[in-house]
C-alpha cells in the first residue's frame, strides 16, 4: 500500500476500503505480518501455485464460493502459469528475490523457470549495465522487449532540424563543391 501511496500520490488505505469486499491480504505463516495483497479471486491460484498453508482455507471457500471444485492438478504447472503471470508486473529480478518473496523451494523454483525459459517466455541473463555483482536476473520477454525499446530510444542520437536556407550549403559541401 506504502507503493500505492508514494506512486499515485493517494490515501491508499482508503482506497483499500472503498475495494475491501474484493481484497485478500496475504498473510506470513504464523507471525501474521501481511505479504502481500492480492484480489480475491486469484486466491486459490496463489494457493494451486505456492501451496501456502495460511491461505489454504480461504481458498476453500473462495472454491466453494465460485462453484469450483478444489483442483488437484500438477502443482508445478500451477507454478509456471502463477510466474508467468507474477513476473509481467516486474522488471529483472534475481532468483533470490522471486524466492523470498513467494516463499518457494529453490529447487522448484529453478524447475518452473527453467521451463519458463524453454517457452521463451521469461529470459534469465545479467542485464544491469555495468553488471552489479554477476547476478542472474529474470525477465518476463514482454517486458524486457519495452525495456530494450526504452533504451534504444534513448541511444538513438537527436538531431534538430536546420532551416532550409542551409540546405544548399549542405548539398555542395556532402557533393564535394564547397
Amino acid at each position: 500500500l506504502e507503493a500505492v501511496e508514494r506512486d499515485h500520490e493517494t490515501d491508499a488505505a482508503n482506497m483499500a476500503m472503498e475495494i475491501d469486499d474484493g481484497l485478500y491480504l496475504v498473510k506470513e505463516g504464523e507471525t501474521g505480518d501481511v505479504k502481500g495483497v492480492t484480489a480475491l479471486e486469484n486466491l486459490p491460484k496463489i494457493y494451486e501455485a505456492l501451496q501456502w498453508e495460511s491461505v489454504k482455507e480461504d481458498a476453500q471457500k473462495v472454491w466453494k464460493h465460485i462453484g469450483m471444485e478444489e483442483n488437484e492438478g500438477d502443482r508445478d504447472e500451477a507454478l509456471i502459469r502463477f510466474l508467468r503471470q507474477w513476473l509481467q508486473f516486474y522488471g529483472p529480478v534475481s532468483r533470490d528475490y522471486i524466492g523470498d518473496v513467494l516463499m518457494v523451494d529453490p529447487q522448484i523454483l529453478a524447475f518452473a523457470l527453467d521451463g519458463l525459459r524453454m517457452d521463451s517466455q521469461v529470459m534469465i541473463d545479467r542485464f544491469r549495465e555495468p553488471p552489479d555483482d554477476e547476478v542472474e536476473e529474470i525477465c518476463e520477454s514482454g517486458n524486457l522487449e519495452i525495456l530494450l525499446r526504452m533504451r534504444r530510444a534513448e541511444a538513438r542520437p537527436s538531431m534538430e532540424p536546420l532551416e532550409i536556407e542551409a540546405f544548399p550549403l549542405f548539398l555542395a559541401t556532402y557533393q564535394g563543391a564547397a
